[in-house]
């Protein structure tokens, strides 16, 4: 009887074969092992997983690995030429559960096998070759299983090529702009809102909303990314799928976000800032095998110029940094902050660089595609769908924004609406006042602030949070 220890082990011994192997190496041997490692899953899956909840978890997450060493080997048989042997095991693929290793599959199979043109080879190894190995499986939920089959479909062989990398340079970014959080530096972030939802929500009487970003604040909301690649909107009216986020900020107590945002009767400062730790978003890694993960993958957003193209990630600001570690249980001197915040900001200027690059590929792939087609021109659309709304104008960067972000159709039952104010929306599944930290007061609230610190504090939550009001310099209007 297998365990799941054995099922592991089996699993990642492979991989680790996979990945040392030279090309003098016997492949009869490996496809025993092979053989082998999927017969111990399947054993492990009949004897142990009695509900269909855990089938369903513990299945997924078995199968990504096969389907991560499925991709492994079939590149190695490639490379050897074995097609035959390459395309018996693309076909063995579940796509209902690997549709992501199984198009990476897909795409590594058509380049090898020469069915692309050369100027397309010799333009797009290099990214061949990183969108192959990069693990991007977690966010299959952002691309359908369905627009990957549509672009199998396509008749021609260079637009599939291009297509299928186009698709992976989106997860690709989607991956590197995940907020990971740490135990110091990244590891809370804040929900602005007014007075009177803080309460209800703090309460437990209602929850965040991914709101329908058909009303934001940013006139150029989901537009930026049109702009920067000259590309037209195709819009079908037939396909129901809406984009919905909910908006968080490295910010926490921001005079800027407090004026903005929580408005009360159009008054500034009259909002508070809910400060949530880590746990409130899932991570990319335990999407299936985390049952108690219900949340989701929290992004952070990209601040562009559209004439020159510049851009930066949101990220915390210098001063938080003098703030948070200049007194204090975590008092530093200034050397050791000023190091902080260089170690930081060089790690994201890092990601900025490869964002850049794909940033690149992306612009050289939409130039290379015939988008008079309405076909193509479709899937582009679709394709820039999970990070459209992760563009910003550079002016809004002072708000160092993140989001949440779910695609999904009107006809979800988890999309609601209301018909008075015109909007839909889609609760988030965890509740706040599970994970507050800190709740910070607007100004515009002092004379209320001892009745909701007594509000909160009396509720007893797990977090328990620190309430304050907020100390930002603000001329208060009668």
């Amino acid at each position: 009887m297998a365990s799941k220890e054995k099922v592991i082990e089996n699993l990642t011994y492979f991989q680790d074969e996979l990945e040392s192997i030279d090309n003098k190496s016997d492949l009869m041997d490996l496809e025993e092992k092979f053989t082998f490692s999927e017969d111990i899953l399947k054993e492990y899956v009949k004897d142990h997983l009695k509900s269909e909840g855990d089938r369903a978890v513990e299945y997924r997450a078995a199968q990504s690995i096969i389907g991560y060493n499925k991709l492994l080997f079939i590149r190695l048989l490639l490379k050897k030429k074995k097609f035959k042997k390459a395309k018996e095991i693309l076909e063995s693929f579940d796509k209902s559960i690997n549709h992501i290793t199984y198009f990476q599959s897909y795409l590594a199979y058509i380049f090898y096998k020469n069915k692309v043109s050369d100027n397309l080879i010799d333009k797009f190894e290099a990214t061949f070759d990183k969108v192959i190995n990069s693990s991007v499986w977690n966010l299959e939920y952002f691309i359908n299983i369905s627009y990957f089959e549509e672009i199998e479909n396509l008749d021609n062989e260079d637009d599939k090529f291009l297509l299928l990398i186009f698709s992976f340079l989106v997860l690709r970014f989607l991956y590197l702009l995940n907020v990971e959080f740490d135990d110091e530096i990244e590891r809370k972030v804040a929900h602005f809102t007014d007075v009177n939802v803080a309460r209800l929500l703090v309460n437990g009487k209602t929850q965040i909303r991914l709101s329908s970003t058909e009303f934001m604040n940013d006139p150029k909301e989901g537009e930026l990314f049109f702009d920067i690649f000259g590309l037209k909107k195709f819009r079908d009216e037939l396909n129901y799928e809406q984009s919905f986020l909910a908006c968080f900020t490295f910010n926490h107590n921001s005079l800027n976000q407090f004026r903005l945002y929580g408005k009360l009767e159009e008054k500034e400062c009259t909002g508070l800032s809910l400060v949530v730790n880590k746990n409130f978003f899932s991570k990319m890694t335990n999407r299936y095998d985390d049952q108690k993960s219900k949340g989701l993958p929290l992004f952070r957003c990209v601040y562009i110029d559209p004439i020159s193209k510049h851009f930066e990630l949101a990220k915390r600001n210098k001063f938080s940094f003098y703030q948070e570690f200049s007194s204090g249980e975590k008092a530093k001197s200034q050397q050791e902050i000023e190091d902080m915040w260089v170690s930081y900001n060089e790690k994201i200027t890092k990601t900025e660089k490869v964002l850049s690059k794909i940033l690149m590929d992306m612009e050289v792939i939409v130039s290379e595609l015939d988008l008079e087609k309405i076909k193509l021109l479709k899937h582009i659309n679709h394709l820039i769908q999970p990070i459209r709304f992760l563009f910003k104008h550079f002016a809004f960067q002072e708000e160092q924004e993140c989001r949440i972000l779910e695609i999904c159709s009107l006809s979800d039952t988890k999309v609601e609406a209301d018909f008075e104010s015109a909007k839909t929306y889609i609760n988030y599944p965890l509740k706040i006042e599970d994970y507050l930290t800190n709740v910070y007061i607007g100004k515009a609230l002092e004379k209320k602030s001892v009745c909701l610190t007594k509000e909160i504090l009396s509720l007893q939550l797990k977090g328990n949070p620190k309430v304050k009001l907020t100390d930002n310099p603000f001329r208060l209007k009668e």
